[in-house]
């Protein structure tokens, strides 16, 4: 579904040990501190997890399945896996114990968990085109399952915004292969397109603050802007290497992303008013890709 090719790896960190303490386990770093993002390991993708700087990084998922993207837990204890399958996975963070969730559907490829914790956005398609998708939400039990958009084309890529009032998504409306980035209300009402033109808006992500970040070819390669409301976009780290799946900090003060810079696929952070970006991750090829960050709510 789309024209770029897949950033993908194996993991050069080393873990970060924890003090001992006498009285009881040590409590883990606070979850808003920790990223979860993609990386191969044993011929699969699989669910990690690290400090926002990269440090204390290890594998959480084991299981014989690609997994295809990580959302969290409010409580950041958890995270919701969802594999290229369109099987569901709610994943331990501790243990990395890894227990099925059942939906009423199958096949969708880019489920994500509300900010409550209570529902799923996800694709699908009920058509034998893989350029056919719509919008998707149901609770996570699999209760109340609802289709929210109904156009021609390819509606993928849900994400909510940090309130959970609106989810945002992309729209690819024509045979030119352009993306716009669209948001609706997780009822079906208030549809709205946010952005026009013959380029490719990708791999949306929502701040607290309001604003979105995402890839764009504004400039021919791929790169992250980050635009306010009712602002022009703003190029938030320029370099030729392909930019993708940008998420921000809990503060929206923060965005961390994935970058082929250097020749392999790594997560990379910047500040959310630019400048020189910072590595965060040193995987070997194939990689690390899609980071997520933890959300504020989760506790310590």
């Amino acid at each position: 579904m789309r024209s770029r090719a897949a950033l993908s790896g194996l993991l050069l960190l080393g873990l970060v040990g924890c003090a001992a303490s006498t009285s009881r386990t040590p409590a883990a770093p606070h979850a808003a501190q920790r990223i979860a993002f993609l990386a191969h390991s044993e011929g699969f993708w699989q669910a990690w997890i690290a400090n926002a700087d990269g440090s204390g990084a290890r594998q959480l998922t084991r299981s014989p399945t690609e997994k295809a993207r990580v959302s969290w837990f409010p409580d950041g204890r958890e995270l919701l896996v969802d594999t290229q399958e369109g099987v569901l996975l709610r994943v331990d963070v501790e243990s990395g114990a890894e227990v099925s969730v059942p939906l009423p559907v199958a096949g969708m490829l880019d489920a994500v968990l509300s900010p409550d914790g209570r529902q799923i956005a996800f694709s699908l398609t009920q058509s034998d085109s893989p350029d056919a998708n719509e919008v998707w939400v149901c609770d996570l039990d699999g209760s109340h399952l609802r289709q929210l958009t109904n156009r021609a084309g390819l509606q993928h890529e849900p994400a909510w915004d940090p309130s959970g009032a609106r989810i945002y998504y992309l729209s690819n409306l024509g045979p030119s292969g352009s993306h716009d980035i669209w948001r609706i209300a997780p009822d079906g009402s208030e549809d709205e397109r946010l952005t026009f033109g013959e380029l490719r808006h990708l791999d949306v992500a929502v701040s607290s603050r309001g604003e979105i970040a995402y890839s764009g070819n504004q400039r021919g390669s791929f790169d992250v802007w980050l635009k306010a409301p009712e602002l022009m976009p703003v190029l938030l780290a320029e370099d030729r290497a392909l930019d993708a799946y940008p998420s921000f900090s809990a503060d929206g003060e923060v965005v961390v992303f994935e970058s082929s810079r250097g020749g392999t696929s790594n997560i990379w952070r910047v500040g959310r008013s630019g400048g020189q970006a910072e590595p965060v991750t040193r995987f070997a090829a194939p990689g690390a890709r899609r980071p997520v960050w933890a959300p504020v709510e989760a506790a310590p």
